[in-house]
């Protein structure tokens, strides 16, 4: 990284697309948590002179009037050409059961919202929908939950007494909205589960759902181990053409994160990923995903790991852990 120069590693600008976004960025506190929130500094002074849209019409969650901003502090960690020179393992991707990779649909009093992607796991014969905690934001917002890092008095137990219903669609399809395979009746309460932590730690973003049962649902299964720096990952999307997993190369993974880089890619790169699970060359989850960005010319991401998820996951009360259920 050179010296002097600020890099916003992980957001890219909503309006004019730049990433990594270098100079001055900016947070929109009023939009949902997503890919776009952040202006750049240019865009900046173009949406105070009115003369650019915020939000994005595409934008899934839009809310009208006018958008309060923070200026982002920029990445402070120094980056090496480590990340860019770790080779892609050439080993044979995992083939991975149908229907495990779902979109989840969230209702609750104040309204609802489409998650980008959701994973079944099977754990102590439950089946446990597992998404980002930041996909949930749009419910966040509306029904006034402050489960941010922020906020020290957050039990975990504020999303799940307002969550009504939450439906599971096989994403596979083609018209995944005419598929729903499975329901959830419970959100598991998740203590220590947190949004707004700046990127790329990655460690307090996970929400967690009890699935009503179906024969349908194939789950996936949690790796029992970290992966390694050098290690070969795919992240599960749906992405025909090149058959829903995106090769990638493990270039940190510590206490709170997993960075990986993605190998090259043809066609349009998937977006609203998070909530997918990367998985190991046996097919097992080792993170959830929950962001990407670029540098040095190269895209990556970065995931909550295993070890985390299992360490949420230990935390409830709604389920009894044994080790050999991992």
């Amino acid at each position: 990284m050179e010296t002097g120069i600020k890099y916003h590693i992980w957001q890219y600008c909503g309006h004019c697309g730049c990433q990594p976004a270098i100079g001055d960025c900016f947070e929109c506190q009023t939009c949902s948590l997503g890919p776009q929130r952040y202006l750049c500094g240019r865009c900046m002074k173009l949406y105070e002179r009115d003369e650019i849209h915020h939000p994005a019409k595409e934008s899934f969650h839009p809310i009208a009037g006018l958008h309060q901003f923070k200026p982002l502090i920029p990445e402070s960690r120094q980056f090496t050409d480590d990340w860019t020179a770790i080779p892609l393992p050439d080993v044979q991707k995992p083939q991975l059961p149908r229907i495990s990779l779902i979109r989840p649909e969230f209702s609750s009093p104040h309204g609802g919202c489409i998650a980008g992607y959701g994973f079944v796991v099977r754990l102590n014969n439950l089946s446990i929908m597992l998404t980002a905690l930041h996909v949930l934001d749009p419910i966040i917002k509306t029904n006034n939950v402050d489960c941010s890092i922020k906020n020290i008095n957050h039990t975990g137990d504020e999303l799940p007494a307002l969550m009504l219903k939450v439906n599971l669609y096989d994403v596979l399809e083609t018209r995944w909205v005419l598929h729903l395979v499975a329901t959830c009746h419970s959100m598991l309460s998740l203590r220590h589960a947190r949004i707004d932590v700046p990127e790329p730690d990655a460690s307090a973003d996970i929400a967690a759902f009890e699935v009503n049962d179906k024969p349908v649902l194939n789950p996936l299964n949690l790796a029992k181990n970290l992966p390694q720096k050098g290690d070969a990952v795919w992240l599960h999307v749906k992405k025909e053409d090149c058959g829903n997993l995106i090769s990638a190369v493990v270039v940190e993974c510590t206490e709170q994160t997993l960075i990986f880089r993605f190998a090259e890619i043809n066609g349009t790169e998937p977006k609203y990923t998070s909530g997918a699970p990367l998985v190991d060359r046996s097919g097992k989850v080792v993170g959830i995903n929950i962001g990407a960005g670029r540098y040095a010319g190269q895209r990556f991401g970065h995931a909550n790991h295993v070890a985390n998820i299992r360490r949420h996951l230990e935390s409830t009360n709604s389920i009894s852990f044994r080790s050999s259920a991992y």
